[in-house]
């Protein structure tokens, strides 16, 4: 995809990645914190507040979202110039995950101003900043609630939805690199 077009590889690149960083980071943190308990390195994966925690799902979520952004001006670029026959661009596909991805920072912000978690929750750096607008804020705790459903529906819509969007290739693609790096290898 580089070769034919660096800005859509990029494109795809700030929407896939996130994805793929967070999934293994949540399988090793199952797996940590399953079979290695004492590790300190397990309960850092969990531990929303840990800088390094805290910075890598900050920077996975603005990567998403610009992502979702340039994938959006691209696409209302490209609706100018479309070529008969080729596929519309999934917007409900990208407005689902774009939604996920900003209630999900609303939710750090809420978050990090319920707990008081100042030290170390400065470095998720967009949630931290959204914590301010919160501090201080009187019904805050019921209003969370709220917004944790909205953050589920979301996501329980993009993955109920996935399947039959087009981007469902998000899914299909790697596999099907991947079955065609092991047939090549066994001809």
């Amino acid at each position: 995809l580089y070769r034919r077009s660096p800005e859509r590889w990029t494109i795809h690149a700030l929407i896939f990645w996130p994805f793929v960083i967070r999934f293994f980071w949540g399988i090793l943190a199952l797996v940590l914190t399953n079979f290695a308990k004492s590790m300190p390195l397990a309960w850092a994966l969990v531990d929303k507040n840990h800088p390094a925690t805290a910075l890598v799902f900050d920077i996975t979520g603005v990567c998403l979202i610009v992502g979702i952004v340039l994938a959006f001006v691209r696409g209302t670029e490209a609706d100018k110039t479309r070529t008969p026959g080729l596929p519309d661009q999934d917007r409900l596909a990208l407005i689902l995950i774009g939604g996920i991805a900003l209630v999900g920072f609303i939710l750090e912000g809420m978050r990090i101003a319920l707990t008081g978690a100042q030290e170390p929750a400065c470095w998720a750096l967009v949630g931290y900043g959204i914590s301010k607008l919160f501090s201080g804020m009187s019904g805050l705790s019921e209003l969370y609630g709220y917004v944790w459903y909205l953050h589920a529906i979301l996501t329980g819509l993009f993955v109920a939805y996935l399947p039959f969007s087009k981007m469902m290739h998000i899914i299909m693609s790697p596999l099907a690199l991947a079955m065609a790096a092991a047939n090549k290898k066994h001809h």
